[in-house]
């Protein structure tokens, strides 16, 4: 009876060693799959920093190119109204010819 306790004891304090063994195993690969979740999150919101920088800075260059594109337009305008002025000149000093001419 004795040695048939001592056995049974025995494949109990096997069969919690083997529990406390899985036991620990498993929460490892909780711990694990925690810091795995957390470095995708982590991941993730580098990649979302990156991407808002990104826009970011994309907003800033469209709006250079915007306002580069008011100075050509304006720029334009100012060579188109001395052109006009030119003509102009050259119209009057043209009658001025034909008046003298005359």
């Amino acid at each position: 009876v004795r040695a048939a306790v001592a056995a049974a004891a025995l494949v109990l304090a096997a069969a919690a060693a083997v529990l406390a063994f899985s036991l620990g195993s498993f929460l490892l690969l909780l711990e694990l799959l925690a810091l795995a979740t957390a470095a995708v999150f982590a991941a993730a919101a580098v990649e979302a920093a990156f991407a808002l920088a990104t826009l970011a800075a994309t907003e800033a260059l469209f709006a250079a190119a915007v306002l580069a594109l008011a100075v050509t337009t304006a720029f334009a305008a100012a060579v188109l109204a001395a052109l006009a002025l030119v003509r102009a000149a050259a119209a009057a000093n043209t009658k001025a010819s034909a008046a003298t001419a005359a």
